[in-house]
């Protein structure tokens, strides 16, 4: 079943406008910044939400349309879901001439953690 969840769209058909221009979460608030004490927050999501038992040896089918033009799909990861789902999620996108780029997550997002993964 899927649920649109978002993701900045905001019509009543659900589906979001799309735009090539880059997401700049500091320029679309910056009235929001002025006061330099809080900085807004700001949670990007794609906008679709898919879930059903089963569902991750079809994974690339869901995905592909994010993945790079050479078929590489980045997915960031801890440790355990990898050691749980990488090999489901290894063998769905070698199914659909694909190939998965791990990034382990340490555990918490930092600004920290968001520079040792860029």
């Amino acid at each position: 079943a899927a649920v649109d969840g978002g993701g900045g769209g905001g019509n009543a058909g659900g589906a979001a406008a799309r735009s090539s221009a880059p997401y700049v979460p500091h320029e679309q608030c910056a009235e929001l910044q002025a006061d330099a004490t809080r900085a807004p927050f700001i949670f990007q999501a794609p906008g679709r939400y898919v879930q059903r038992a089963g569902l991750l040896k079809h994974a690339a089918q869901f995905i592909a349309h994010l993945c790079t033009a050479a078929g590489v799909a980045g997915v960031v990861a801890s440790k355990r879901a990898r050691v749980a789902h990488g090999a489901e999620l290894d063998a769905s996108f070698g199914a659909a001439g694909m190939r998965v780029a791990w990034l382990e997550f340490a555990g918490e997002c930092t600004r920290a953690e968001v520079a040792r993964a860029a």
